[in-house]
């Protein structure tokens, strides 16, 4: 079997194993490594992602018609490298596919093929939404951060598996907080919240000799409350606040460009609701549910100051919805301390 054969087979078997919604712990070291065979395969191949929203009803049926045109196509199609399918945990009827292909003669040849019309015939009956990427070319580097999109953050065990980025743009592997307790925050400057800075600040003084460490990731996705540059955040806050812990690059926490770590965070905690404190939880129910009336049935990042407690072994211990006391937060941290 050469190179190429190898590839296939091996997304061949992630495509079923996702599409049927089995766990890929044992499958994301050998995708990811197949990069290095890409790169030896062809000089360039291309890749696009389908982003695909189910009707619930229909759910079984697009599954079934996903499976054989996968099976199909990866097995008797020379251009197709892959096609991945893969249900979303906590919203199985949104499935995302990523199709990579030999070169663009390939993928122009695939969707003339009578299983892959069938399929899309069916599609347009099945889904409510489909947000198709264009085509784009492929290299070891972006296969990588493909598949740490798609996979990783549904099947990691720690936070040490993600990599992001710093203030300055740097890489900062989160691999180099091992064996310490970590409070993970989203957070913004022109927030009712925004005050938290201080107590934060307490907090990271009061346990940081202890092995604490807090994580401050801004972000301008709720009510663009984050606005400027992250020297212009940084600057605010230490002007402000004092603030000394560690503070990284803005991101997205939520939606298609959410970072990965975040991604994580949410698949594997649920929404509680917001602790009563008298004014601003009832202000966000109010608002949250007018925007979305199911939206406390979503794992997503509600608003700003959400944070996610970590232990010493890098995995979730608690997540804090914004209006918790910082009290009940702090003490939180003492007992992971321990």
């Amino acid at each position: 079997m050469d190179r190429r054969e190898s590839v296939k087979s091996m997304c061949a078997a992630a495509g079923v194993a996702a599409i049927h919604g089995y766990s890929l712990k044992k499958l994301i070291t050998g995708v990811c490594l197949m990069t290095t065979m890409l790169a030896s395969a062809a000089e360039q191949m291309f890749f696009r992602i389908a982003e695909i929203e189910v009707y619930p009803e229909n759910l079984a049926e697009y599954i079934s018609a996903a499976k054989a045109v996968v099976a199909e196509s990866v097995a008797n199609e020379p251009g197709v490298v892959c096609i991945f399918p893969m249900q979303q945990k906590d919203h199985p009827t949104q499935i995302r596919i990523v199709e990579i292909y030999r070169d663009e003669a390939a993928y122009k040849a695939h969707i003339e093929t009578p299983h892959f019309k069938a399929y899309k015939d069916g599609t347009y009956h099945w889904v409510k939404s489909l947000n198709l990427e264009p085509m784009q070319p492929l290299d070891p580097e972006h296969m990588n951060l493909i598949f740490k999109k798609e996979m990783l953050s549904k099947d990691a065990d720690t936070v040490y598996q993600f990599t992001v980025k710093g203030r300055k743009g740097e890489d900062v592997s989160l691999a180099d907080y091992k064996g310490k307790v970590l409070l993970i925050v989203n957070t913004a400057t022109r927030c009712g919240f925004t005050p938290q800075y201080e107590g934060l600040e307490w907090i990271y003084e009061q346990h940081k000799d202890k092995g604490f460490e807090l994580l401050d990731f801004p972000c301008n996705q709720f009510g663009q409350q984050a606005p400027g540059t992250e020297d212009e955040i940084h600057t605010f806050c230490v002007l402000n606040y004092k603030t000394a812990f560690p503070q990284f690059a803005k991101i997205d926490v939520n939606g298609e460009n959410a970072a990965p770590l975040f991604r994580f965070l949410t698949d594997n905690t649920k929404f509680e609701g917001f602790p009563q404190d008298g004014k601003l939880a009832p202000l966000l129910e109010n608002m949250l549910r007018e925007a979305d009336p199911d939206y406390a049935k979503k794992p997503d990042v509600k608003w700003n100051f959400t944070k996610f407690l970590i232990g010493r072994d890098g995995k979730i211990i608690r997540r804090f919805e914004p209006t918790a006391p910082l009290s009940e937060i702090e003490t939180a941290v003492e007992k992971a301390l321990l």
